[in-house]
This record gives structure tokens, sequence and C-alpha cells, in this order.
């Protein structure tokens, strides 16, 4: 399971990842980020940790560690990342852990302007990175499957990709939805905009809950 620092500095490289290049007009596969700007933010779409820089640099290298980024120092103040999934597949390794493997397609070739193929390709995107978090946070072995796709592009019509990766982290941190529903799949997990709902709402309740059995510690969430 990954620290609170882990997850906040992952979700703003994913979230910075998943601009267009607009040179290329392509998906970013890597990109230069300084400590100040995991503190701050990069511009107006892509908050802040609101780290300490310690804490960033805890999450980078826990995030390093478990083979889930990449790091390259670019130069004394700034280092260049990249999620290690996207090198995967280049070599044509399969992201869905044995289904057919998901194409960026001609997508990437899309005008950078604000159009019917563009908000399509940027759904496809962001369809395979809360895919792929949702690997890393409730089940390795899950199916990208067609019922799941469409699942999911359903729920992006209500939500941000934040708030439903707000719903990942906190299914993932409650121990009983882990035991007994982290098996149910991707279709399963994005499948009701209330579904949704009450995992975004479970984090306070579980707390809750454990605190009252006397079974929750301050120091588990690790979220500064």
């Amino acid at each position: 399971m990954l620290s609170g620092a882990e997850v906040k500095t992952l979700w703003l490289i994913i979230r910075q990842l998943g601009f267009t290049n607009p040179k290329t007009k392509e998906m970013k596969t890597s990109d230069k980020i300084s400590l100040s700007q995991f503190q701050n933010g990069i511009g107006k779409n892509n908050k802040g940790t609101g780290l300490s820089k310690g804490s960033i640099i805890s999450g980078i290298n826990g995030l390093v560690d478990k083979g889930i980024i990449w790091a390259k120092k670019a130069n004394r103040r700034v280092s260049e990342y990249g999620l290690v999934v996207q090198k995967l597949e280049k070599t044509g390794s399969n992201l869905e852990g044995g289904g057919s493997n998901t194409e960026q397609g001609s997508g990437s070739k899309t005008e950078h302007t604000v159009d019917n193929n563009n908000r399509d390709f940027t759904k496809e995107k962001y369809i395979k990175k809360l895919v792929w978090f949702y690997q890393v946070r409730i089940c390795p072995d899950s199916r990208l499957t067609s019922k799941g796709k469409s699942r999911i592009a359903e729920r992006l019509e209500e939500y941000s990709p934040d708030e439903l990766a707000e719903a990942i982290i906190n299914f993932s941190e409650s121990d009983w939805n882990m035991e007994n529903n982290s098996h149910r799949g991707v279709a399963w997990f994005f499948a009701t905009e209330d579904r949704i709902d009450s995992f975004r709402n479970l984090k306070p309740i579980e707390k809750e809950e454990e605190l009252r059995r006397g079974t929750y510690s301050p120091e588990e969430d690790k979220i500064e």
C-alpha cells in the first residue's frame, strides 16, 4: 500500500503527464518537475501536494523503490519523471494482466483543439491512468474489460479524474472492502454514481468506526 506522501506525489506526476505536449500534440511520457512545483503546483490545472520537501523526496523515493515511477536528474534543481508502466507499454507488455494491451491509437495525433476527437482522446487517456491506479491500489490482476471501460467513461462524465482517484484511495484504505470486494473488478467498482459516492465518502465513516473499536491509529495514514 502506498503512503499518503507517495499517493499525493504520484497523482501530481500523473496529472502532469496527462497534459498534451504543445509541440508534438502527443501525450507526455515524462516531464521535468522541481521540488517547489511538487509543493506549490504547476500552472492552473495541476495543484501542488502541500507537502514538505522532505516528504516529497520520501514519496518520490518510495515510488521509485516500488517500481511505479522512474526519476532522472536533469539539473541541480529539477528532475525528470515518468511512469514505469509507459516504458512497459512501449515494449508490448500487458497492462491489463492477461488481456489485450490498451492502445494509444490515433488520438495522439489529434489537433490541440476542443473538439469531439480531442475529448475522446482525453477520456481514453484518463481511463488508462485510472485503471492503472486501480491496479496499484486495489487489485494488480484486474483486467480492463469492455464493460469496465464503458463504466469508467460514464463516471468521467460525472466526476473529475481526481475525484475518482479519491474513491480508489478511500476504498483501498478500508480493510473490510479490501477483504470482501477487492476481487470484484473494475466494472463493479465504477458501476454506478451512487457506488462512487459511497467510496468517496467512505474514509471518514471507516475511521470513525475504527476509532470506536480502538483499532485506528493516525500514524497509519501518513498523509501530511
